[in-house]
């Protein structure tokens, strides 16, 4: 091959990149949502529950009827314990008139080595009169960036792996499902220190034998002082 043939190819290799460059630009300017999965604390106790928020953020001319998200992770290393849906300060975001008419669903299931929450939420078809009222509320008063729901788990064990979010579907207030990314957050060890994200390409959580998390961690506190009051009326 000559030195043109090389630099022809050279050239070809620089315009495919560009181009894909510009691909995955558009797609991300055209995505309306953003789901993620973000720690509530940055360390988790072995043993311990820790908990992730299943957060959206929309673009400022879009909100949202219903959405149906399935989050994956290893069972060998974490364990679901239990889900809350909707933001802990904001209130249901999907829900701003009342709960009762929403139907709300939660399922676990597993494939290929990973295990799965799928979360569901949407107002009830039947009642037309509450469902204007609902949108109309949704339209006027939802938040651009909120929580989804509050998962619970439980570490495990002191290995890598990821939790992840994968979006089955976004409702606009049309029906019509929006353009969404995602990404998801990596639990590592506390010897271990990564050297990039997973596949999900997110947040970090390491497992830690020390001391748990700061809602654990006052559980803890108040068993030990449970402990100490019992032990000074035995000796008293």
């Amino acid at each position: 091959m000559g030195m043109k043939d090389i630099e022809g190819v050279s050239g070809r290799s620089v315009l495919a990149a560009w181009l894909a460059g510009l691909v995955l630009l558009a797609a991300t300017a055209a995505s309306a949502a953003h789901v993620s999965i973000d720690p509530l604390f940055t360390r988790a106790g072995l043993h311990w529950q820790f908990e992730v928020a299943l957060n959206v953020q929309l673009e400022p001319t879009e909100d949202i009827r219903a959405f149906n998200v399935a989050v994956h992770y290893d069972p060998s290393v974490v364990s679901f314990a239990d889900v809350e849906i909707g933001d802990p300060i904001l209130g249901n975001q999907l829900e701003l008139t009342g709960p009762s008419r929403f139907t709300e669903y939660v399922a676990q299931g597993g494939c290929c080595g990973y295990a799965s929450v799928t979360i569901f939420d949407t107002i009830e078809e039947s009642d037309s009169v509450a469902r204007a009222l609902e949108l109309d509320a949704i339209e006027s008063s939802q938040a651009d960036q909120f929580t989804l729901a509050t998962l619970r788990f439980y570490a495990d064990e002191m290995e890598t792996s990821e939790i992840v979010p994968q979006v089955y579907g976004l409702s606009g207030l049309d029906g019509q499902l929006l353009p969404t990314t995602s990404e998801g957050l990596m639990l590592y060890s506390e010897d271990e220190v990564p050297l990039g994200g997973g596949s999900g390409g997110g947040d970090e959580v390491f497992i830690t034998t020390e001391m748990p998390e700061p809602q654990s961690a006052l559980l803890f506190s108040v068993a030990i002082a449970a402990g100490a009051w019992r032990a000074r009326r035995r000796r008293s």
